[in-house]
C-alpha cells in the first residue's frame, strides 16, 4: 500500500504540472500577478490551482486505486505530498503582488509568505473518509484561498505593528468554489463580512471576522496601507533608512500600554530547540528593566503569574513550552533590558491569545514562526528608535535576519 501511495503522489504531481502547462487561464493569472498590487489576482490563481489539483487527484485516484472508497489516513498522506506544489505556485504570485504593494507604500522590506493552517488538510481528509475521491468539490480551492489569506495577514500584521492603519476590502463572490453543488444565490455569511473596514491592530481584524471562510467560499480580500501621522512617518524613516528625532525611552505606565498593544499578535515558540536571542542590545541604553521600568515590569510579572507562565534565570533569553496547551516559561538573563522583556512578553501574549499554541507553530509552521519573530523584533526596534539609537536598530535588524536564516535552515 505504501508503494502504491507513493506512486499515486508522483502521478498526481505530474498531472497537476501538466494541467498548469496546458491551462491558459492559469498562465494569464500568473502573469497578471507580476504587475499587480491587488490580491484579487492571487485569489483567482488560487481558485484555478485548487481546481486543477482536485482534478489531478480524482483522475489518478480512479486510475490507480480503482476508484475505491477513501480512508482518511491515506487521504492525509496524499494531500501532504501534493498540496505543497499548489502552495508554491500561489506563494510565488502572492510574493510578487506584495512586493508591488510594499513598493507603492515605500516599504523596503521583503514580502512575507505563509501557508494555510496544515490542520485544514487533516479536516479535508477526514471529510473524505468512507467516500469516493470524486466527492472533492472545492475543498482544495478553498484551502488555496486560505493560503492567500494567511500571506495577506502576515504582511498586514507587520505593517500594523509598525504603525500603519490597514484598510481591508472584502468582495462578495456569489458563485463559490464548488463545481458540483450550487452555491446559495445570496450567502448571508459572506454578505455580512463584505465591504471595507479600517484596522489598527491584529486583534481588531480577528474580531471582525473579515477573513473568515466557509467551505467553498470564493470571496476575495485586498488591503491598503494607510499612513497615520507621526507613527507612519516613523515607519517610513525606518524603511528608507532616514534618521529622525526621537525622545528617550521613559519608564512609565503609559509606555507599556503602547507597546503591549503592538505586542498582542500571532505566535513564536522556543522549545529545547530554541531560536533564543543572542544578545540584548538595549541593555546598554536602559540597563536592568526592573530599574528603568519598574511599574511596567510589575504589570508584566503579575500577568505572567496570573497566567501560569514560569520565569527562570538563565544564560539564554527565550520563551518556550514543553507541551501543547502549556503556558510555558520565559528564560531571562539577570539585568535584562525592558526591550528584551517586551520581546518575550509579546510571544507570551500571542501564545495565550491563540490557546497556548507555541508548540504547534514551532513544529508545523515555519513561515508563521518567521512572521511572528518579525513581529517580536518590531517591538524592540520601536523602542530603540524612541531611544534615538539607530546603531541598535541596525543590530536588532541583523539579529532578526540571522534568526530568520536559522529558522529556514532548521
Amino acid at each position: 500500500m505504501e508503494e502504491l501511495l507513493l506512486k499515486l503522489i508522483e502521478e498526481v504531481r505530474k498531472t497537476y504540472k501538466d494541467k498548469k502547462a496546458a491551462d491558459l487561464v492559469f498562465k494569464r493569472l500568473f502573469a497578471a500577478a507580476k504587475g499587480s498590487s491587488d490580491y484579487t489576482e492571487a485569489y483567482e490563481l488560487a481558485k484555478r490551482a485548487g481546481h486543477d489539483l482536485e482534478d489531478a487527484i480524482i483522475e489518478n485516484w480512479a486510475a490507480l486505486m480503482q476508484d475505491s472508497e477513501v480512508f482518511a489516513s491515506t487521504a492525509k498522506q496524499l494531500l501532504k505530498g501534493v498540496v505543497p506544489d499548489m502552495n508554491e505556485d500561489i506563494l510565488k504570485a502572492c510574493e510578487q503582488i506584495q512586493d508591488n504593494k510594499n513598493a507603492a507604500a515605500g516599504m523596503r522590506i521583503k514580502p512575507q509568505t505563509a501557508v494555510a493552517d496544515p490542520y485544514d488538510l487533516n479536516r479535508i481528509a477526514e471529510g473524505l473518509d468512507g467516500k469516493k475521491m470524486s466527492a472533492l468539490d472545492g475543498e482544495l480551492a478553498t484551502h488555496a484561498c486560505k493560503t492567500v489569506d494567511s500571506t495577506e495577514r502576515a504582511n498586514m500584521d507587520f505593517a500594523m505593528s509598525s504603525g500603519y492603519e490597514i484598510k481591508v476590502k472584502r468582495t462578495y463572490d456569489g458563485v463559490g468554489l464548488r463545481r458540483k453543488t450550487k452555491h446559495a444565490e445570496r450567502c448571508s455569511y459572506c454578505l455580512e463580512r463584505a465591504g471595507s473596514r479600517t484596522f489598527k491592530n491584529s486583534q481588531a481584524v480577528n474580531s471582525s471576522g473579515i477573513f473568515a471562510r466557509h467551505e467553498g467560499c470564493g470571496c476575495t480580500i485586498d488591503y491598503e496601507n494607510q499612513r497615520t501621522g507621526t507613527k507612519s512617518n516613523d515607519v517610513q524613516n525606518f524603511y528608507t533608512g532616514k534618521k529622525k528625532k526621537t525622545t528617550k525611552l521613559r519608564g512609565n505606565a503609559e509606555n507599556v500600554e503602547d507597546n503591549l498593544e503592538k505586542a498582542r499578535k500571532d505566535d513564536i515558540i522556543k522549545l529545547e530547540k530554541r531560536f533564543s536571542s543572542q544578545e540584548d542590545p538595549m541593555e546598554e541604553v536602559t540597563g536592568d528593566a526592573f530599574v528603568s521600568n519598574p511599574e511596567e515590569m510589575r504589570t508584566i510579572m503579575n500577568s505572567l503569574k496570573e497566567w501560569g507562565v514560569d520565569t527562570n534565570a538563565s544564560k539564554n533569553i527565550g520563551y518556550g513550552a514543553a507541551s501543547f496547551g502549556s503556558p510555558g516559561n520565559i528564560s531571562y538573563q539577570k539585568g535584562m533590558s525592558y526591550s528584551a522583556w517586551m520581546h518575550e512578553f509579546q510571544h507570551v501574549l500571542d501564545a495565550k491569545d491563540n490557546g497556548w499554541d507555541a508548540v504547534k507553530v514551532l513544529l508545523y509552521d515555519r513561515e508563521e514562526r518567521k512572521r511572528r519573530e518579525i513581529k517580536a523584533y518590531g517591538v524592540e526596534i520601536a523602542l530603540a528608535e524612541k531611544a534615538n539609537r539607530p546603531d541598535i536598530v541596525e543590530r536588532l535588524r541583523r539579529n532578526l535576519e540571522r534568526e530568520l536564516r536559522e529558522i529556514d535552515q532548521n
